[in-house]
């Protein structure tokens, strides 16, 4: 179960990435892949003037992507998440057929009165 801290409200994103519409392995390293994954939803939890807490990675892994692979994925999600103090604190792997897919949930709070909504945007 997660609580925010006092007089703060929770904030939720999450994105998906796929090898071949987000990303093609032959330009993009894991490492890089996994920090700019990371990277999507920590800028959602900034964009409304919130801190990152907890991360949640689901993964479809196709037979090419070995463990070392995953390991460097995970690097880079490593320094994303230490970079911004944020945890990973779980998700899920499965075997795909095809292509890879990435998806990630973060979590974060801020002061009610602080958050930032679409609906103040301006030109």
């Amino acid at each position: 179960m997660y609580q925010p801290s006092e007089h703060s409200v929770q904030l939720v994103t999450t994105d998906a990435f796929v090898e071949g519409v987000h990303f093609d392995l032959t330009y993009t390293s894991l490492k890089h892949l996994g920090w700019k994954a990371m990277a999507a939803n920590l800028s959602d939890i900034a964009a409304m003037g919130g801190e990152p807490r907890y991360a949640v990675i689901s993964l479809a892994l196709p037979s090419k992507i070995t463990i070392e692979l995953v390991e460097q994925l995970y690097d880079g999600i490593a320094a994303a998440c230490k970079a911004y103090s944020c945890l990973l604190v779980g998700g899920d792997t499965v075997a795909s057929l095809a292509n890879m897919f990435i998806s990630i949930t973060l979590t974060g709070e801020a002061r009610k009165e602080h958050v930032v909504y679409r609906n103040g945007a301006k030109v």
